[in-house]
């Protein structure tokens, strides 16, 4: 019995709240035309309201300074593009025409209180507007320094690592961003 008390309640709540939205409800007959004409503004102050918000900044981290991301305080030190990469006598990527290696050499520190693992690299963004590009695989590196971190951080511990994704050669010169490990959390860092 009390719940249907309340959903009645909440049923003429949200009638009256409609209503008074709505508008008046004059007898006048250029009511009808205001009427509508209001709720075309209001449709579109929400459709005004709905691009202020996805039209807002994403906030980028720069190389050099610490940036927290998930569960990590990620600090890019160096980038690099190569036309090739030898890192031991097991491991080397070979110059390949129309292909660059770009190289992200960063830390990572765990600020959580328990364990955490780094098991994507994230992707970079490659370009700006109509020629963006994205690269969402890193090169597979089975040397000790290279990849994402398939083992857990220890809290309050950084472990560094280099991580290789292989890039169309003429976008080496343009704008690079990161998403850090995956984690939507965007570093710009060319």
């Amino acid at each position: 019995m009390k719940k249907i008390g309340l959903i009645l309640g909440i049923i003429i709540f949200v009638v009256l709240a409609v209503g008074s939205v709505g508008g008046s409800s004059s007898s006048s007959s250029t009511s009808g035309s205001s009427s509508k004409s209001s709720e075309k503004s209001s449709v579109s102050s929400v459709d005004s309201a709905k691009k202020e918000k996805t039209e807002k900044p994403v906030e980028m981290g720069k190389i050099g300074e610490p940036y927290v991301t998930n569960h990590f305080e990620v600090t890019v030190s160096k980038i690099q593009t190569v036309d090739s990469l030898k890192v031991d006598t097991f491991t080397y990527l070979d110059k390949e025409e129309g292909v660059k290696y770009l190289i992200i050499t960063v830390s990572a520190k765990n600020i959580a209180n328990e364990s955490k693992s780094l098991i994507s690299a994230g992707k970079v963004i490659l370009g700006d507007g109509e020629d963006k590009i994205q690269i969402t695989s890193d090169e597979t590196m089975l040397s000790e320094g290279y990849g994402a971190f398939l083992e857990g951080v220890n809290p309050k511990l950084t472990k560094k690592t280099k991580l290789v994704y292989k890039i169309p050669a003429d976008y080496a010169d343009k704008s690079i961003v990161w998403d850090a490990f995956g984690s939507k959390k965007y570093m710009k860092i060319q």
